[in-house]
């Protein structure tokens, strides 16, 4: 008599290229690839604070793919009649060319990017598809790095990196009750002790960038810039403007 013996095969795990024996072997390869992924971020300014909150750019996002061993592929980026782009784009596996992935993105004309040349809307388009396609496969592991798991160009008004207040948000209403009459000079709106941008990084001892700085804060109702490269861009910006319109910037710095 022939004896039968069964033969089971153990379900495959793959995170990326990375191979896993169980669930928990993923938890762990992500948790790791995710400690590594938040020290790239930080150290390469990859993220945007958005209103308290840190989205990482595209760059981050596909850092992360590379790590896993997918890559991104643009399947078709379509033109719409009101010059809106509409991107597809795939995440491939490079270990077997696997389409483990897939999303599709609109750069509409109704947004800040709508005033902006036709290049550069097409090519948003493509990188909010990536993004978004990084998204809907491995969001948790960003969210595992400490960061939101939206990319920062899918966020409403963000142009080149750059968060935006959109032109027509709600303005708060006028106070109808009598002005109070000013006794003492406002305060500076960011003590020199504190100085520092939004991502962490100090604000330079040399005295152009410091009076710079000073000048953003104040002209952004208190918020800091970015980051330096944030800071520089504005300074440029203010300095192409009309005279008219040209913002002042105090040379004055407060006593630390």
């Amino acid at each position: 008599m022939t004896e039968l013996t069964e033969l089971t095969i153990a379900p495959e795990y793959r995170l990326g290229i990375i191979p896993a024996k169980t669930p928990h072997d993923v938890i762990v390869q992500a948790t790791s690839i995710a400690k590594e992924l938040a020290k790239l971020v930080k150290d390469n300014h990859l993220s945007n604070n958005i209103q308290g909150r840190n989205f990482v750019k595209v760059e981050g996002w596909s850092t992360m793919g590379a790590m896993l061993g997918v890559l991104p592929r643009e399947i078709s980026t379509i033109r719409q009649d009101d010059g809106s782009y509409e991107s597809t784009v795939e995440l491939i596996r490079i270990s077997d060319g696997a389409v483990i992935g897939r999303a599709s993105a609109l750069v509409g004309m109704d947004e800040v990017w709508g005033s902006r040349k036709e290049y550069a809307r097409r090519s948003m388009a493509v990188t909010r598809a990536t993004g978004k396609a990084y998204r809907l496969g491995f969001s948790w592991i960003m969210a595992l790095a400490g960061y939101e798991p939206t990319p920062a160009e899918e966020m409403q008004d963000t142009v080149e990196g750059e968060y935006r207040e959109a032109s027509g948000s709600k303005q708060p209403p006028e106070s109808t009750s009598e002005p109070k009459a000013q006794t003492e000079t406002a305060p500076d709106p960011v003590p020199a002790a504190e100085w520092c941008y939004s991502d962490g990084s100090k604000v330079g001892d040399n005295r152009g960038e410091r009076a710079n700085y000073q000048a953003y804060v104040k002209a952004h109702d208190g918020k800091t810039p970015n980051n330096i490269y944030n800071l520089r861009n504005w300074k440029k910006a203010a300095i192409e403007l009309p005279v008219a319109t040209e913002l002042p910037v105090t040379t004055e710095l407060p006593v630390t």
